[in-house]
C-alpha cells in the first residue's frame, strides 16, 4: 500500500473514531452520570496508553518523575482531558448527538481565533477572520434552534459548546507537550485527569440509584478503549507521517461522520437548519484553515 493511501486510510479511520464518539456518548449518559461517564472514559484511555508504553518500552516512570513535563501537560490534561468530556457528557443528556457532533466541529475556529486574537501566535489574515465570522454564524444558528425549544436544551448546547472551546483552548499548550513522546505524554494527562475525575465523578454521581444498563457500560468503555485511546493513538500516528495542514482535513469528516452515525444507530432525525449550520461551521473551518496557512507562509 503507497505512503497516500495509507494516510488516506488512517484518516478516515480517525474520523471515524472521533465521529463515534458522540453517539456513544448518548447512549452511556442514559443510565450513568455524566461525572462517571467522563471519568469512566479517561480511566480506560490511561490504562489502554499505559499499557502500550509499558510494551514499547517507552520511559513512562522517568517522565513521571520530571517537572518539567508535568508543567507542560497539565494545562492539556485539565483543558482537554477534564472539562471537556465533563460538559460533552452533560450536554448531551439533553441535546441529540448529530448536534453535539456540528457544535464540537467548532474546535478549529475557536482555535484560530484564540491563536491570532487572544495569544498572538499569527498575524492576521483576512480569510481567518472570513472564517471564524462564518463559524460563529453557524453556532448563533444552533443557539438559535435550542433557545426556540426547551431550556435544558440550550444549556445542553452551550455546554458542549464549552468543551469545544476548552478542546481549543488545549490546543494553545500542545506545542510545549510535544516536546516529549506522544504515548507518554498521552498516559501522563490522562492519568492527571483521571486523578481529578474518578473522584469528582464519586462526589457527584453516588450513591447511583440508578443501575446501569449493559449498553451504557459497553458504551462507557468503548469511549475510552476506542475514541479515547485508539483515536488518540491514530492521531499521533497521522500527526507523525503528514503534518497538521493533511490533519486538519479530519475536521470537516468528524461532524458529518457523527450526524450519520447517530441518524443511524439511534435514528436522529435533525432540522433542515441544523444542516445550516453544519454548513457555515464547515465553511469556516475551510476558510480559517486556508488562511492560516498563508498567514504560515507569509511570515517571515
Amino acid at each position: 500500500m503507497s505512503d497516500s493511501l495509507r494516510n488516506l486510510w488512517l484518516l478516515a479511520l480517525l474520523a471515524l473514531l472521533w465521529g463515534s464518539s458522540n453517539p456513544l456518548i448518548k447512549m452511556a449518559v442514559e443510565t450513568i452520570g455524566p461525572a462517571s461517564v467522563a471519568a469512566g472514559r479517561i480511566a480506560t484511555g490511561c490504562l489502554a496508553f499505559v499499557i502500550i508504553a509499558a510494551a514499547r518500552g517507552l520511559p513512562l516512570l522517568a517522565t513521571a518523575r520530571s517537572v518539567r513535563a508535568w508543567r507542560d501537560m497539565a494545562p492539556i490534561a485539565v483543558l482537554a482531558y477534564v472539562f471537556p468530556p465533563l460538559l460533552i457528557a452533560y450536554g448531551q443528556r439533553h441535546i441529540d448527538s448529530g448536534l453535539t457532533a456540528i457544535t464540537v466541529g467548532l474546535v478549529p475556529i475557536f482555535t484560530a481565533f484564540l491563536s491570532f486574537a487572544v495569544y498572538r501566535r499569527e498575524r492576521f489574515e483576512v480569510w481567518t477572520g472570513v472564517g471564524i465570522a462564518i463559524g460563529f454564524a453557524g453556532l448563533i444558528m444552533l443557539l438559535g434552534m435550542a433557545g426556540l425549544g426547551e431550556t435544558r436544551e440550550l444549556a445542553g448546547l452551550i455546554a458542549v459548546a464549552g468543551g469545544a472551546f476548552s478542546y481549543a483552548w488545549s490546543n494553545m499548550a500542545m506545542a510545549r507537550a510535544s516536546r516529549h513522546d506522544p504515548i507518554v505524554s498521552s498516559a501522563l494527562v490522562l492519568a492527571a485527569a483521571s486523578a481529578v475525575l474518578v473522584p469528582f465523578a464519586m462526589a457527584m454521581d453516588a450513591p447511583w440509584p440508578v443501575e446501569p444498563s449493559n449498553l451504557s457500560l459497553a458504551a462507557t468503555l468503548a469511549l475510552g478503549l476506542i475514541t479515547t485511546g485508539c483515536g488518540s493513538y491514530v492521531f499521533f500516528v497521522l500527526a507523525a507521517r503528514t503534518g497538521p495542514i493533511y490533519l486538519s482535513t479530519v475536521n470537516y469528516l468528524t461532524p458529518m461522520v457523527g450526524v450519520a452515525l447517530g441518524a443511524a444507530a439511534l435514528g436522529e432525525a435533525l432540522a433542515w437548519s441544523a444542516f445550516g449550520a453544519l454548513a457555515c461551521i464547515l465553511a469556516g473551518v475551510a476558510a480559517t484553515t486556508y488562511g492560516r496557512a498563508r498567514a504560515k507562509s507569509l511570515s517571515p
